[in-house]
C-alpha cells in the first residue's frame, strides 16, 4: 500500500504517529568494499544523521542517482523541498548503529572524525570526501599560460576531519597546504604536479569507481595533457 494509506489506516486504529519507511539493501552495509567506503565519504561530507535516518543532500543529481543504485532503493531519488538539490533517506537502526561505531554523530559538521577504515578501502572514502566537500579546479592564472594549472581542495569545519586528512596525504608523500577562512573553517590545498598524480593515482584506481564525474572530469584532463620535461628552458 502507499505510505499514504498506511498512514490513514494507522490513524483509523488509533495510532496517531504514522511509520515512514525508507526500504533499501541492507546488506550492502555489511561487507566492505571501494563502493561503500565512497558513500561513507559522502555521508561524512554531504550526509547527516537524524535518530536511525541518514539523508544524502546534493545539488548533483547524478551522485544520488548512484547513491540510489548502491543502495537498491527503489524510487529514492527526491527533490528537496524548498532548495534546488536532490535527496536519498533511508532508515535502519543497524545501519545507523554501525555509522555510530566509526563516529558519525547527529550535528556532526565540528565533530564528525576521520573514522578508522581499512587501509585499502581509505582512498575511496577521501574521494567521497572530495566529491562532497571538495573542488577540482582547472584554471589558467598567468598571462601566457598554455598548460591549465590543477588544484584539488577539500574544505570542511571539522578538525578531525582535517587532521586525519593531512595524515593520510602525508603518507603517501603528497604535499599540501592549509588556510582558515570564514572563522573556523579550513581548507586544505594540493596543486604540486607531482603530488596531484599520485593523488589521482589513489582516487581513481580504474575507470569504473564510483566518482562524481563534474570533478573526475578535470583531473582526467590534466593527467592527459602532455607537459613539458623539468629543466626546459
Amino acid at each position: 500500500m502507499s505510505k499514504s494509506t498506511l498512514a490513514r489506516r494507522r490513524r483509523e486504529q488509533g495510532l496517531a504517529k504514522p511509520v515512514v519507511y525508507y526500504p533499501f539493501h541492507e546488506a550492502f552495509f555489511h561487507t566492505w568494499c571501494d563502493d561503500l567506503a565512497w558513500l561513507l565519504g559522502l555521508i561524512w561530507s554531504d550526509g547527516c544523521l537524524k535518530g536511525n535516518s541518514i539523508e544524502v543532500v546534493s545539488k548533483d543529481r547524478d551522485l544520488i542517482e548512484s547513491i540510489v543504485a548502491l543502495i537498491g532503493q527503489e524510487d529514492g531519488l527526491k527533490k528537496r523541498k524548498g532548495a534546488q538539490a536532490w535527496c536519498v533517506r533511508f532508515s535502519s537502526r543497524s545501519v545507523a548503529d554501525w555509522l555510530r561505531s566509526l563516529g558519525l554523530t547527529e550535528a556532526k559538521s565540528f565533530t564528525a572524525p576521520f573514522p578508522t577504515l581499512p587501509p585499502e578501502y581509505e582512498a575511496a572514502f577521501v574521494r567521497g570526501l572530495v566529491d562532497g566537500d571538495g573542488s577540482v579546479l582547472l584554471s589558467s592564472r598567468r598571462p601566457g599560460q598554455q598548460v591549465a594549472d590543477l588544484r584539488v581542495q577539500l574544505v570542511g569545519a571539522s578538525p578531525f576531519i582535517r587532521d586525519g586528512y593531512c595524515r593520510w596525504l602525508s603518507k603517501y608523500g603528497i604535499s599540501y597546504s592549509v588556510g582558515i577562512s570564514h572563522g573556523s573553517v579550513w581548507q586544505v590545498m594540493i596543486s604540486r604536479q607531482e603530488s596531484l598524480r599520485t593523488l589521482y593515482r589513489l582516487l581513481y584506481p580504474a575507470p569504473g569507481v564510483s566518482a562524481l564525474a563534474r570533478k573526475r572530469r578535470p583531473f582526467d584532463q590534466w593527467m592527459a595533457t602532455p607537459r613539458a620535461r623539468p629543466g626546459r628552458k
